[in-house]
């Protein structure tokens, strides 16, 4: 029997609702999200959420200004597979995850300057399996201080080790990362600028 492979991919990736807790922790606006999930759960939870964004795909162009709370599927999303390109957007096994070309995308170097410049970055079930991601982590010890692990249970011994290179495990899952979410403090707003990352003051007057 014949089977078409866009509208079985695309019944299983297209969302049509989340629970509680993931509409919870999209009810924020994050300063970006990463995503290695080929579906639309995260699009589906913002726009239910209110929030306007921007969703791009490895192989899209970068804006000149990329608006706060864009989300990027660093693997390809669902909304951009068709039935005449749907081989081409498939991760059939590890060789073909391995060859995916989000090394070579211009938003390889944004995640890189997103890890530089954010306060905090969370993973949520997220294993470290993909290796370009894992490589920008060991770049900077300054970057373990800020990342953290939310995961639903305190991985094997094995799994732990590896994951404590890169930053803290919190093996809370989505509900009490939603929870946080929730209930955590607004950080106030800065007023020095000299506390942005992004301003670097220059002496005129040093040779």
């Amino acid at each position: 029997k014949d089977i078409n492979l866009y509208q079985a991919l695309y019944n299983l990736y297209t969302i049509a609702d989340l629970s509680s807790d993931q509409f919870e922790i999209l009810s924020h606006k994050w300063l970006r999200v990463f995503t290695t999930n080929y579906d639309d759960a995260i699009e589906v939870g913002y726009q239910k959420s209110g929030i306007k964004l921007l969703s791009f795909s490895y192989d899209d162009p970068i804006p000149r200004r990329i608006p706060v709370g864009s989300v990027v599927h660093i693997h390809g999303t669902i909304r951009k597979a068709n039935e005449d390109n749907v081989l081409e957007q498939l991760v059939l096994n590890e060789n073909s995850y391995i060859r995916q070309h989000f090394g070579q995308s211009p938003w390889y170097a944004e995640l890189d300057r997103a890890l530089d410049h954010c306060s905090a970055c969370f993973f949520v079930g997220y294993s470290l399996s993909d290796y370009h991601v894992a490589a920008l982590l060991l770049q900077k010890l300054s970057r373990r201080n800020k990342t953290f692990f939310i995961s639903s249970e305190m991985p094997n011994d094995i799994a732990r080790r590896q994951l404590e290179q890169f930053g803290e495990i919190h093996p809370i899952g989505t509900l009490g990362f939603a929870e946080l979410c929730r209930t955590l403090p607004v950080p106030p707003p800065i007023t020095d600028l000299r506390a942005l990352r992004v301003v670097r003051f220059l002496d005129p007057f040093k040779d």
